[in-house]
């Protein structure tokens, strides 16, 4: 695991309901994520997807609109 993806393991487990997950789920969520830092070059990329996501900011701020979506750090 990198420090990165360790970092976010933290981070993962500290929030409901993930927090409830055994140590073993725990890794197996984390060893799934797609890892990603939006700006507003990037966000349509990810945000606009038709894949059903989840996503978990850490730092920032993110607001869904009806047709758009504005992220800034």
């Amino acid at each position: 695991m990198t420090p990165e993806v360790a970092e976010v393991a933290k981070f993962v487990a500290l929030q409901a309901p993930f927090s409830q997950l055994t140590e073993a789920a725990t890794y197996y969520f984390v060893s799934h994520l797609e890892i990603v830092y939006l700006n507003k070059d990037n966000q349509s990329q990810w945000l606009k997807s038709t894949e059903p996501n989840l996503y978990l900011v850490r730092s920032g701020q993110c607001q869904r609109g009806s047709d758009h979506a504005n992220c800034r750090r």
